[in-house]
């Protein structure tokens, strides 16, 4: 006996315990009740929501055989239940929508009839809300940057670099720079840096012109949502007077005969501007010569000092 009704207590348990998980599982949507002169309560819904999407039901009593029509190109009533005092739609999506485009809301035109009154408008809304599905847009392209060779490490050489993304919710973009698997040299990869919250490029290390002329960087804005967007950064350097000239073709050897006359050209010597960018004329002077013979770089005054003969 004691063993029967404990049987038939476990059958209730689960017996309740099972209707009680069917009843929640088909819980019915929010209804937006109509009760005139108010107008329903409005609908929200993403901006990413699939055609076809059950927004909400509406439930419109008043008057005998109440009924709706609508007409909107973004969502369709569809009645579900009706009797002799209220009548029950479904809120159907039939276009996808935009909020980038379409703004934040949805206003939806509507009209109640019923036997005993002919037609009450009223306007059924509904709130899109904002996801992150644009990728960033760079501005004012191209970027271009000209920088002198003797620029100080740490100063912001570069701030036009912008991106906008048209996501409402997503004002955090972050910027990157990518350099070209090729290159392998780490200076080139090190020279400039890129604030990822401003953009500003900054020189990170010191610059010269002899030795590397330009830089090219890829530009990389990522949204929360890791949305990316690339663009390219060209950074040329300008050249500074900062380089000595120097000789070619030394050491230089001369040899002379002892009858030479006087004025015999012996040498040409050959010197160039350290500087290639902006390099400036050579001229050419003896400075603490010890020479057996008296030698000048001038010829009676007809020759430029700048031609870089030697004379006896």
């Amino acid at each position: 006996m004691d063993l029967f009704k404990m049987t038939n207590s476990v059958l209730v348990i689960i017996f309740f315990s099972t209707l009680y998980e069917l009843v929640a599982s088909q819980a019915p949507l929010p209804i937006n009740k109509i009760e005139w002169p108010h107008e329903p309560n409005p609908i929200v819904v993403k901006e990413d929501s699939p055609i076809r999407t059950n927004l909400a039901k509406l439930s419109v009593t008043g008057g005998k055989h109440p009924r709706l029509n609508s007409s909107s190109e973004y969502v369709s009533l569809i009645l579900t239940s009706e009797n002799l005092t209220y009548a029950t739609y479904d809120v159907n999506l039939i276009k996808a929508l935009d909020y980038e485009t379409m703004g934040s809301t949805v206003f939806v035109p509507c009209t109640e009839r019923n036997d005993d009154y002919s037609k009450i408008p009223f306007t059924l809304r509904v709130y899109i809300t904002d996801v992150n599905d644009e990728t960033p847009v760079f501005l004012n392209r191209p970027y271009s940057i000209n920088v002198a060779e003797n620029a100080m490490v740490g100063h912001v050489v570069y701030d036009l670099i912008k991106a906008n993304d048209a996501d409402f919710s997503d004002r955090q973009l972050k910027y990157y720079f990518e350099v070209d698997p090729k290159i392998t040299d780490t200076d080139y990869k090190s020279k400039f840096v890129i604030n990822e919250s401003t953009a500003q490029v900054t020189l990170n290390e010191t610059l010269d012109y002899e030795t590397a002329r330009f830089y090219q960087y890829t530009v990389v804005v990522r949204d929360s949502n890791k949305h990316n967007a690339t663009t390219d950064v060209f950074i040329t350097i300008e050249d500074v007077q900062d380089e000595p000239p120097y000789f070619t073709g030394t050491p230089y050897l001369i040899s002379v005969q002892e009858n030479s006359k006087v004025g015999t050209s012996l040498l040409v010597v050959k010197a160039e501007d350290g500087d290639r960018g902006l390099s400036n004329s050579v001229t050419y002077k003896i400075l603490n010569g010890k020479w057996t013979l008296p030698c000048s770089l001038i010829n009676n005054d007809l020759e430029d000092p700048s031609s870089g003969r030697i004379y006896g």
